[in-house]
């Protein structure tokens, strides 16, 4: 499929769906909101096409398993001027597209002609919102989040600034947790486990967010008073700024061990030298220092032996 075709595609069946919308025996609510989830899909579609056409790619020629696909399997390219079209389908500035999604924010549709800034704030937002929520946005951000026509998109991001400013200081107070060495970031990692040599480590790379780190530690914290109920071992949690402060504050009083929360650029290295493929993601240190990288023991019925075969 082409772009061209693609293109047309998505707007036969807009135009379609937006007349059996209008024909709808329904409240004028309803039907507008159904509209606005329409209208949501149709930026998705486009902003994503790509990733839409090698998904009918793999699925008609059943291609899951092949990693890399030829490259004129996919042909379809749309430019510019396809995305322009769009703007004059449906208001690409209608606040009120923001009820139902946030597609809006994945183009820069003021750079395709679009009037109006919400899709400027909106890509703005979620930029600043990660840097709000990991204590990272500056007043540079705060002030170029109020040359937006929308008061709100400021507002909203110092005050997540500021809840997780106050999450930042209590999680200094919490016992489990250790402030980062003040070493070289190519060192922090060898200065965590230094102190531990003589006994084995488990160091659990981890964030809040992550939904198999999260069943991995309601897993293996019962093995600290069963099978792995040793105080030659030390538990060791490390996690980043992408962890949530409050969220990342209200479990870590629960894992028992020491907590350390580093940088992106700090973990980074640390992902470098473990080939770290995602998270949850275990290295192992034995009695004299030694690390390796275990991903392996992501398979629990390993994690016990493991650890054991070094006490």
């Amino acid at each position: 499929m082409t772009g061209d075709e693609y293109k047309s595609m998505v707007k036969r069946k807009y135009d379609a769906l937006s007349d059996s919308i209008a024909k709808l025996n329904a409240p004028q609510a309803v039907k507008d909101y159904k509209m606005l989830s329409l209208q949501n899909e149709v930026l998705e579609a486009m902003a994503n096409y790509r990733y839409f056409l090698e998904h009918n790619y793999r699925n008609v020629h059943d291609a899951w398993e092949q990693r890399e696909l030829p490259p004129d399997s996919i042909p379809g390219r749309l430019t510019d001027e396809d995305l322009k079209d769009v703007t004059i389908w449906f208001d690409i500035d209608n606040p009120k597209l923001l009820m139902e999604d946030k597609s809006i924010g994945s183009l820069d549709w003021n750079a395709l002609g679009v009037k109006g800034d919400l899709s400027k704030s909106i890509n703005m937002y979620i930029k600043m919102a990660s840097r709000a929520k990991d204590s990272s946005l500056s007043q540079e951000d705060l002030e170029e989040l109020k040359t937006l026509s929308n008061p709100f998109f400021a507002a909203a991001c110092d005050s997540m600034y500021q809840n997780s400013k106050r999450a930042l200081a209590k999680i200094n107070s919490v016992e489990c947790f250790r402030e980062t060495p003040k070493v070289a970031d190519s060192e922090i990692f060898d200065a965590i486990i230094a102190e531990h040599k003589g006994k084995v480590v488990m160091v659990d790379l981890w964030n809040t967010w992550c939904g198999p780190c999260r069943g991995a530690l309601k897993a293996t914290e019962p093995l600290k008073d069963n099978e792995l109920s040793d105080k030659d071992i030390v538990w060791i949690y490390i996690a980043d700024e992408t962890s949530d402060p409050n969220k990342y504050l209200e479990m870590i009083p629960n894992i028992r061990g020491i907590h350390y929360k580093l940088t992106r650029p700090q973990i980074e290295i640390i992902r470098d030298r473990f080939d770290v493929d995602g998270i949850p993601f275990y290295i192992l240190v034995d009695r004299e220092g030694n690390a390796k990288g275990r991903p392996d023991l992501r398979n629990h019925s390993k994690y016990i032996k493991a650890i054991k075969e070094l006490l």
